[in-house]
């Protein structure tokens, strides 16, 4: 009687301390979940003091350009602040740039030189809660699409207009493009990816971070909340553009797979091409063959 007492104790708290293990499992998979779902809604802001401090130019003037400063109002009430830049292109061609996750337009002010002697005019804004948007949280480029048509509708644009993005702003670039069908006259992404959880995924794995079960969990959330933004996935996006789609993208890129660039070119309509960097990471193909970066632009842009 002794021992079957001692035998039911033992299981018991086996099974308590299974419990205890499970619970804890589950509060580490909420609250990573919560933080990365907290992350993607309130991004880091890059704003004119993240550019002082890290020696940035905190104007397109300071980087030896001339240009001109709008704030733009959103219909539901945010704004966002614009930079028209002059180039030395042709003036009947304008190039919108937008930037990725995390950024702002401090940062996607390094494309300029790159595009200055190509257009006539760039275009450089903040996305929604980034930089100095007014806007408190972000929507991960589901309701970003729209802020850029609404900025296109906007502003004052030459005949012909690219849309140009690199990472979160090259889905949103492909995206809007859909929405404005023949107005756009191309789009050039740089480090594009598909389904929204492929960065959130290649973050996680750089970090030696275990992506699942959490990213399940996060798309989940994304489904819930904005699904009358779907599809995510851009391969099927891709498919409503008007316009020729140059894509860039490096073999080595960890953050968005080089495969899913190859998807979305081989989904897009004709006209699509894509310029591969081989050893290429996540948006350093400018500083990796600045050559071929600047080739592949102009080549695309006098194709036009």
């Amino acid at each position: 009687m002794h021992r079957q007492t001692v035998a039911a104790h033992d299981t018991l708290r086996r099974v308590g301390i299974l419990i205890l293990l499970g619970v804890a499992l589950l509060c580490i998979v909420f609250a990573e979940t919560a933080g990365v779902i907290c992350s993607m809604r309130y991004p880091p802001r890059k704003t004119y003091g993240t550019a002082l401090a890290r020696g940035l130019a905190t104007t397109p003037e300071e980087a030896g350009f001339t240009f001109r400063e709008h704030t733009v109002t959103y219909r539901d009430g945010t704004s966002t602040p614009v930079w028209e830049i002059d180039g030395d292109g042709p003036e009947d061609l304008a190039v919108i740039i937008t930037h990725g996750f995390g950024d702002s337009r401090y940062g996607a002010l390094t494309w300029a030189p790159l595009l200055k002697g190509l257009v006539g005019k760039l275009f450089i804004y903040d996305l929604r809660a980034h930089g100095e948007s007014t806007a408190r949280t972000g929507c991960y480029s589901a309701r970003e699409r729209d802020d850029l048509v609404e900025l296109f509708d906007m502003l004052v644009l030459p005949p012909r207009v690219v849309l140009f993005g690199y990472s979160m702003g090259a889905v949103i670039s492909i995206s809007a493009a859909g929405q404005l069908k023949d107005r756009v006259a191309g789009i050039i992404a740089d480090g594009a990816y598909r389904k929204p959880m492929e960065p959130i995924i290649g973050h996680m794995w750089q970090k030696r971070w275990p992506p699942y079960p959490f990213v399940w969990l996060v798309d989940a959330h994304l489904w819930f909340w904005w699904h009358r933004y779907l599809p995510f996935d851009r391969a099927e996006q891709v498919k409503q553009i008007a316009c020729p789609l140059l894509a860039l993208h490096g073999t080595a890129d960890s953050i968005c797979p080089y495969e899913s660039a190859q998807l979305l070119v081989d989904a897009a309509p004709a006209g699509a091409r894509l310029v591969t960097f081989e050893g290429g990471d996540h948006l350093d193909l400018a500083e990796l063959d600045p050559q071929r970066y600047i080739d592949a632009l102009q080549q695309f842009l006098n194709e036009l």
